[in-house]
């Protein structure tokens, strides 16, 4: 299900954009929840589950950002141990092994863009942009053909969640897409 792409510039502006499928086996579903939304100082968007996606909106109390870690730092420590709290007490952290669960999703952060994986492992990619989801493979590779390409990285996420329609039968319109920069200003691009 789903296709949610994130995109960074050289001035610190953080571009993230979703689809709006909800898909069960062969059925999908057009959703009015949207899959990109700010959480404080943060833009996040997911995949995996709108449970999860739900969690992250509406129950995730983000911690001040600590002077004494680096923003990586912070990321993998106090955010995820708040993020993993708040999956434990909304019933949506499973585990196995002894190993915690959670689900895919994206953050942009005073400039950065994080991509948090299952295990809850915080990633940043070489790549100014990263997808996720089951559109990522087209999406990627669209991000790829547009990256050197003089447009608005809104317009370089919009025509890659249009290929990724194209493409996948788990994503589709609309689009939601959103920015924030280092300040914490946010704009909606629809």
């Amino acid at each position: 299900m789903t296709c949610v792409i994130g995109w960074r510039d050289n001035n610190g502006k953080v571009c993230i954009g979703a689809d709006s499928a909800g898909v069960c086996g062969n059925h999908i579903i057009t959703r009015k929840d949207k899959k990109v939304f700010q959480n404080d100082h943060m833009l996040i968007a997911y995949t995996s589950s709108f449970r999860m996606g739900q969690l992250l909106q509406t129950s995730l109390k983000l911690p001040e950002p600590d002077p004494h870690k680096s923003d990586f730092q912070w990321m993998c420590t106090d955010v995820i141990n708040s993020i993993r709290e708040c999956f434990r007490n909304g019933g949506f952290l499973t585990i196995k092994d002894q190993e915690e669960k959670g689900g895919h999703f994206i953050v942009g952060y005073n400039g950065e863009l994080y991509h948090i994986e299952g295990d809850f492992q915080v990633g940043i990619s070489e790549k100014d942009y990263h997808a996720d989801g089951s559109g990522r493979d087209v999406a990627l590779g669209c991000c790829f053909a547009l990256e050197k390409v003089k447009l608005p990285i809104e317009t370089k996420i919009k025509t890659a969640l249009v290929a990724s329609s194209t493409f996948c039968t788990g994503v589709c319109a609309p689009f939601h897409i959103m920015s924030i920069d280092r300040k914490g200003m946010v704009e909606i691009y629809e």
